[in-house]
């Protein structure tokens, strides 16, 4: 499979890119900044094949310097129907978490992603956010539709995470327990059909997020090879990181197993339409 990067030319000699990547990861982006991987990938229905992609792009993650890794809703485990009628005990996610948390912990990258899991066997399957901070740590587990997101730091910045529908909590009350004092929001998706805006409004809500809170506004959603409802294929895809003025930075239309680098440059986070309201 081939992985592109932002930062990195395609055909950057394989010696110069390690020394490369080897002085950012010494030396990490600046005080005033943060790196982030945004990856694009197809999610499949196994578990172990996606916590093995998973493992492969935080390990590349950490190589490139970054100090976070974000991934889609349903990065580890699809919440579908061909996923539910093979779906695995609990505690088979559960040791997939942990082999992300491992290599979390071992690349030094805070991870963002989501899943589907069940309190016990048996219960209704639900999504579930989770971010590990590059020591490990659970900074937090949400459930979509059921609980309401916290502000989170990463290396000092606010952040706030959505999962896919959880959005409304921004677009319609700019919820101040979501919002308040994130430099940094991020939306988990599923790819949803029909809701790509095509043929070029792909980021149509994520850019007045932006410029509506003075932020940094990060995508992740999968793509999907099959047709959507309105016979759209392939769909999903626009992964995506916004400027606080509206603008992209980086973006993915509908490229495959990509991760997007980009150094996100706090001193215009402002916040300034945040805190006006």
């Amino acid at each position: 499979t081939k992985v592109r990067y932002s930062l990195l030319p395609m055909k950057t000699h394989p010696l110069l890119a390690c020394l490369v990547l080897s002085v950012a990861s010494l030396a990490g982006a600046s005080e005033n900044t943060l790196r982030v991987a945004v990856v694009q990938s197809v999610n499949d229905v196994a578990l172990e094949a996606n916590r093995a992609k998973m493992v492969r792009f935080i390990r590349e993650a950490g190589e490139a310097g970054c100090h976070l890794a974000v991934f889609n809703e349903n990065g580890l485990l699809e919440n579908t129907e061909a996923s539910v009628r093979k779906f695995p005990a609990k505690a088979e996610i559960d040791r997939a978490i942990e082999a992300i948390r491992a290599q979390t912990r071992s690349s030094r990258v805070a991870v963002i992603f989501g899943t589907a899991y069940v309190n016990a066997d048996g219960d209704p399957v639900r999504n579930r956010a989770y971010v590990f901070g590059p020591d490990g740590r659970l900074i937090q587990a949400y459930w979509k539709n059921v609980e309401v997101p916290r502000p989170f730091d990463i290396n000092g910045v606010r952040c706030a995470v959505t999962i896919c529908s959880d959005r409304g909590y921004l677009e319609h009350s700019d919820l101040a327990c979501v919002t308040h004092g994130a430099q940094v929001i991020i939306d988990i998706s599923g790819g949803h059909g029909g809701d790509d805006g095509r043929p070029n409004l792909r980021w149509i809500r994520y850019q007045p997020w932006a410029a509506r809170n003075g932020a940094y506004v990060i995508v992740s959603n999968p793509v999907h090879d099959e047709k959507d409802f309105m016979g759209n294929s392939p769909y999903g895809g626009g992964s995506a990181v916004v400027r606080p003025d509206g603008s992209l930075q980086a973006s993915r239309s509908y490229e495959k197993e990509v991760m997007n680098v980009a150094d996100l440059d706090l001193a215009a986070a402002t916040r300034s339409g945040a805190e006006r309201r």
